[in-house]
């Protein structure tokens, strides 16, 4: 009967607590001696990739706000089993501490991949735009840049967005940026450019195709290349943080290096929000044109649809998926199967949520939100002891990548992290795990669940789901309706919790617990026999 008594135990725990996620590795925290990644990281590639072509997956990213460390890029290799080690890195010594992102491309067309960084620089003695092209061996980048550039800018104050494509008609793969030239001058400037075809990076000749100053007083932090309408013509769809959240749609005319803006989408939230590599395309509904997915800081998930021509999209055509009213900041987004099935996903990172979201198309309109499952991918820790006014404790979910990073034929996802807790790794790898599925839904009302195992001794789980964000306290009182116990008084996102209950110290008897929110009371029974 024992027996048969933890398995129970165990069966229900699993269900409740796991994520189909679990981790394989993770980057070194500072408190324990870690030194790499040297900050936090905020810019990631969102997809498994092989620079140097020997077969072993590696994922990039690089670092921002560095401090007297100075940012560093970072290019991290499976080296077998679920072991991941860094093969090449730079480190931005004496140019930047600020924001910093990275791309990949092949800007020569030569067959060998380049690593692109953007980076703010400390004045316009500096380059911003940095390029590392792959020397044809095995794990061989350079140690120092193959060229550098000052995007003809008199300064380069934030590196916002990064993206490169072949956008136009040519065989030669384009460069987009935003960034911002000065601090005391709100102008961003969106540019696109190529390296002319008649030079080399030993001797570059840069050629700027466009540029927009006008549009963005400051960036929104995201920049993505996508054919929204499918009409053979690439688009650059950037996002501005200006009074309100909008986004600028850039097309090519279908000839070589000429493009114009083609649509700006303002007054998309009525409150000030940015996208901090925030947007990627997919057709998920496999209909005649692509939707584009959005996540912004304010909590905001959208899709943006079109009709067949982007030039006639208005902001009534971009619809709110999900909205989470915590502000607690949603900072990346990437698309992907980790399970496998025949749904596609959205995977959203959550910040200070501590968690992934994903959101799983299973059919019908891509325009409402009743067409995907909404659950939780991965959730770190809710036990953490957090220090106030410090990040020490938390896991920031803020970049993901997806793909097969250890070749094993299971899918994985890289997870980076903006905390600067030194208790937390900056990079952590998870494996789905098919025998793991949780389904959390995102509650749409509240309750308070009979506490399991019931009766019990001395321990006893209780879970409750919370509809809204808020105030939420857990009480346990006697009989007599003395308070024997807090056990939770702070405020609660939207989700599912559980939580344990000791009760070692008190004698056999009859207990209740209630939960309260702003919007919600109940209180329940429970048996404690010793």
């Amino acid at each position: 009967m024992k027996k048969n008594f933890l398995i129970l135990i165990f069966l229900f725990a699993n269900k409740l607590l796991s994520d189909n996620l679990f981790p394989i590795w993770s980057s070194t925290p500072w408190d324990s001696g870690g030194i790499n990644p040297n900050s936090v990281v905020w810019s990631m590639y969102e997809k498994e990739i092989d620079l140097d072509q020997d077969g072993k997956k590696e994922f990039l990213c690089i670092t921002s706000w560095s401090g007297t460390l100075y940012n560093t890029v970072y290019l991290y290799e499976n080296s077998g089993g679920n072991n991941f080690d860094i093969i090449w890195g730079y480190n931005f010594y004496g140019y930047s501490n600020d924001y910093s992102n990275v791309s990949v491309s092949d800007l020569d067309n030569d067959g060998r991949g380049e690593i692109l960084c953007l980076i703010d620089v400390i004045d316009s003695t500096f380059h911003g735009f940095y390029v590392f092209e792959w020397n044809g061996t095995d794990n061989g980048f350079p140690s120092i840049p193959s060229t550098t550039w000052n995007l003809n800018l008199e300064n380069l104050h934030e590196s916002c967005a990064i993206v490169s494509d072949n956008l136009d008609t040519d065989i030669y793969k384009e460069v987009a940026v935003l960034v911002q030239e000065s601090f005391y001058k709100p102008k961003t400037t969106l540019m696109i450019f190529s390296l002319d075809a008649l030079s080399t990076f030993e001797s570059p000749v840069w050629q700027i195709e466009f540029i927009d100053t006008t549009t963005f007083l400051y960036s929104g932090y995201s920049i993505s290349s996508s054919d929204l309408d499918k009409d053979g013509k690439k688009e650059i769809v950037a996002s501005g943080w200006d009074s309100t959240f909008h986004i600028a749609i850039y097309e090519n005319s279908g000839t070589q290096n000429t493009y114009s803006r083609v649509n700006d989408l303002q007054d998309i939230t009525s409150y000030t929000d940015f996208s901090n590599s925030g947007m990627i395309e997919a057709n998920f509904d496999n209909n005649a044109t692509n939707e584009l997915y959005i996540a912004t800081y304010g909590g905001s998930v959208f899709v943006l649809t079109n009709n067949g021509d982007i030039s006639q999209t208005t902001k009534d055509n971009v619809y709110l998926l999900h909205q989470f009213s915590d502000g607690l900041g949603l900072i990346g987004i990437t698309k992907g199967n980790i399970d496998g099935d025949s749904n596609p996903n959205i995977y959203v990172a959550g910040s200070y949520h501590e968690k992934i979201f994903d959101f799983e198309y299973i059919g019908f309109d891509v325009k409402t939100s009743s067409s995907y499952f909404h659950s939780v991918s991965f959730s770190d820790d809710t036990l953490d002891s957090i220090t106030p006014n410090d990040d020490q404790g938390y896991f920031r979910p803020s970049k993901i990548a997806v793909g097969d990073f250890n070749s094993n034929g299971i899918s994985d996802m890289v997870i980076s992290s903006s905390s600067f807790a030194r208790d937390k790794s900056i990079l952590s790898v998870f494996e789905f795990n098919p025998l793991n599925v949780f389904e959390n839904n995102f509650p749409n009302k509240f309750s308070l669940k009979q506490n399991f195992p019931n009766p019990f001794n001395p321990k006893t789980k209780i879970k409750y789901e919370i509809a809204k964000s808020g105030f939420v306290n857990l009480k346990v009182f006697d009989v007599l309706g003395r308070e024997i116990k807090t056990l939770v008084n702070e405020n609660k996102n939207v989700g599912t919790y559980e939580i344990d209950f000791d009760a070692s110290h008190l004698n056999s008897g009859v207990y209740f617990y209630k939960l309260t929110t702003n919007d919600f009371s109940e209180m329940k029974e429970m048996i404690l026999i010793k």
